[in-house]
């Protein structure tokens, strides 16, 4: 078969490249270096100097230059791409030499922030196509102070999304119709990539930002790799996000968007009365012959 970049299989039976990782990096050369594409325009920080402090301890530091370049760590520099919704601002980078790239989603307001550090191959997705991720909380500050304090409630995993269905128009032309079931999965149909109307499930991160903003992330495992995420402005129906990964032709796609949203219906909710901790169900043993017995 031919490589399509929007396969006219259903995607469980398209037979995707096992890409290497050297073959990754070489992809991803030339966008460290540019930063996202978009079909609209992407903000420029100037010349900020982030610096980000995670729950656990975990540290990054931004430092950020007119025509939309920055330094991760005093790194070398690379290309960024940033969109804001109302005030709460997502920016993301390829890291130049590496198969490594950062997210970050700051409030403005807050200086709560929350990263996204991805990564192609080295696991534990078990193939180097595929994105890795690692969801860090934390803060933002600013050098000498310059941005003020943190305040409020630290961005968190959330259930509140649970039972939702939207249907979203992004500026690149791309519909897609979303529900989301669980905090820990999502299901989704490309209106304008899958054949027949097909839907998928991928693992998804539900994120509480701010009472109006979450942040919405799928990863399609066993898939193509891509990673698509967004913040979403529930009341006023709209997002900004990236878009991460190889598609069935082994293209790059990586680019930011804008998009609009229109509520399509809210499924029934069974946990207690505000009860949001997005807490996965636990198997008390870790016993396969026991979830068995639980599922029969």
């Amino acid at each position: 078969m031919a490589l399509q970049a929007y396969p006219d299989v259903p995607l469980f039976r398209y037979d995707y490249t096992d890409l290497s990782e050297a073959q990754i990096a070489q992809k991803l050369a030339a966008p460290a270096l540019g930063g996202p594409g978009s079909r609209g325009d992407l903000q420029d920080l100037g010349s900020a100097d982030l610096r980000f402090t995670a729950a656990d301890g975990t540290t990054l530091s931004w430092q950020f230059a007119p025509g939309r370049r920055v330094l991760l760590d005093g790194g070398a520099p690379a290309g960024y791409g940033a969109l804001t919704l109302d005030h709460v601002t997502l920016f993301a980078h390829l890291v130049p030499g590496t198969t490594r790239g950062y997210v970050v989603v700051w409030d403005q307001h807050t200086n709560q922030a929350t990263v996204f550090d991805l990564w192609f191959g080295g696991g534990p997705a078990p193939k180097a196509r595929e994105v890795n991720r690692h969801v860090m909380h934390g803060s933002i500050a600013g050098a000498n102070g310059a941005l003020g304090g943190v305040s409020g409630e630290p961005h968190h995993p959330t259930l509140r999304m649970e039972g939702r269905a939207i249907a979203w128009t992004e500026d690149t032309g791309m519909r897609t119709l979303e529900y989301y079931p669980s905090v820990t999965y999502n299901h989704w149909i490309e209106l304008d990539r899958l054949r027949d109307g097909r839907g998928y499930s991928a693992p998804a991160d539900y994120i509480l930002l701010t009472e109006d903003i979450y942040a919405h992330t799928r990863t399609e495992s066993e898939f193509s790799g891509l990673w698509h995420m967004s913040i979403m402005d529930m009341n006023r129906m709209e997002q900004a996000g990236l878009r991460l990964g190889f598609n069935g032709a082994d293209e790059l796609e990586y680019y930011m968007f804008r998009g609009t949203g229109e509520w399509l219906g809210q499924l029934a909710r069974f946990e207690k009365f505000g009860d949001f901790s997005a807490e996965p169900l636990k198997i008390p043993d870790g016993s396969i012959a026991r979830l068995r017995r639980w599922t029969r």
